[in-house]
């Protein structure tokens, strides 16, 4: 699967949605029964305790797990080839009429610039109020308040950044990129590293769409290689010791922990054909920012709440359980058609306007981490942000000051 991947990646592909899609499958659902199988990593934390968990999981229904997982990536590709079949079979002139009006427009400095400090004034007010939490490395318990505040201020600089990606409007970049870095800096010293690699899916995203040589693309994967090592270097120096054991611990550390949720989930419950989304759309009450209302979280529903019986025991719940969970053995494969084919959309409508651009970058900076790992309703605050809020209130903006470009 890796190989066709970077033969995907090197011959131009530029369907990123695709190639991120698989990656998530493979880190998050093979991986894992590549550590079982191969009796890896024995010894290491936590690893003979989940072993005892996946000895369960794999000695009963796994053929008819793995049988389903093929089945969410048919039900992905079949969405992306549905829109391109679409694409080719209508009349050319139905597929030039979108509306090229958000080409024309952008919002005005001083309109980036003033939201940039405004979050730099809530970033600050945070690390006020959490100094005594944050800076603390990678533990089980964390401030949640302090640190998804942070998290949220770093999607939205993000966000603004992404909308000034192809202007030149240096100083305001660089601006924005010295607020980032600091905030990155803190979420990384603070333990979560999940809205630094947000960004980097991002920028990444941006460099495939750009570049179709394969020089310039075998730069990128170097880079990547690069950036994935220092990842894992951190964890590394954080751990006991360096040594080629502990690096692989902390590769995979990520994928086997985040499975004790799907294992469970899939083990311990009956599961329905179809379910009602409680928990989904109980999510959206994460779009509402904690400092307009403190205690959402008690109006959002899990899946224990569900009734459903799961295990989590560093906080990620994998997309199995997800939405399994809240759609059902019939609606999760739906669901992933009806994903492939909006992202199918927006690939389609990205040259036209930045706005396009803007709405498939932010969607696919979420999708080979956060979605696979993140309970709906984180991913849903970051999807909805990036991909549909940020850039209909930029473009709102750039309207109401009637600002061309």
């Amino acid at each position: 699967m890796s190989v066709v991947l970077l033969f995907r990646y090197l011959v131009g592909r530029k369907a990123v949605h695709v190639d991120f899609f698989i990656f998530g499958m493979v880190y998050y659902f093979v991986l894992p029964g590549v550590v079982f199988e191969r009796e890896l990593l024995s010894g290491m934390p936590g690893i003979d305790e989940w072993f005892l968990t996946a000895s369960r999981f794999y000695s009963g229904g796994s053929v008819i797990f793995l049988t389903y997982l093929l089945s969410w990536v048919f039900s992905f590709l079949i969405g992306c080839t549905m829109f391109r079949v679409f694409t080719l079979l209508a009349p050319k002139k139905e597929l030039t009429l979108e509306s090229k009006v958000t080409q024309s427009y952008r919002p005005p400095d001083f309109i980036i610039f003033f939201l940039v400090v405004f979050l730099l004034f809530v970033f600050s007010y945070y690390v006020v109020v959490g100094s005594g939490s944050l800076f603390s490395g990678y533990t089980v318990s964390y401030d949640s308040f302090v640190l998804g505040g942070i998290s949220t201020v770093s999607i939205f600089l993000y966000g603004i950044y992404l909308s000034l990606v192809d202007y030149r409007a240096r100083v305001l970049k660089f601006f924005i990129l010295l607020v980032l870095l600091a905030v990155w800096s803190t979420l990384l010293m603070s333990g979560s590293r999940m809205y630094v690699l947000v960004p980097m899916v991002g920028f990444t995203t941006l460099y495939l769409l750009k570049f179709s040589n394969v020089m310039q693309r075998l730069k990128m994967v170097f880079f990547i290689l690069f950036l994935a090592s220092a990842f894992v270097l951190v964890g590394v120096f954080r751990s006991s010791g360096f040594s080629l054991n502990n690096m692989l611990y902390i590769f995979l550390a990520e994928p086997i922990f985040t499975s004790y949720s799907m294992l469970t989930f899939w083990s311990d419950n009956v599961l329905s054909l179809f379910e009602v989304p409680v928990s989904f759309l109980g999510g959206f009450y994460n779009l509402i920012p904690s400092v307009l209302w403190p205690n959402k979280s008690e109006f959002i529903l899990s899946l224990r709440d569900m009734g459903y019986s799961i295990e989590t025991p560093l906080g990620a719940e994998s997309i199995v359980a997800s939405l399994t969970g809240n759609f059902g053995w019939v609606g999760a494969p739906l669901i992933l058609f009806f994903s492939g084919f909006v992202l199918e959309i927006l690939f389609f409508l990205r040259v036209r306007s930045a706005f396009y651009l803007l709405s498939y970058v932010g969607a696919v900076s979420v999708l080979p981490f956060m979605f696979f790992r993140d309970p709906l309703s984180v991913s849903i605050k970051s999807l909805f942000t990036l991909s549909v809020f940020l850039p209909a209130f930029l473009y709102l903006m750039a309207i109401v000051f009637k600002r061309k470009v």
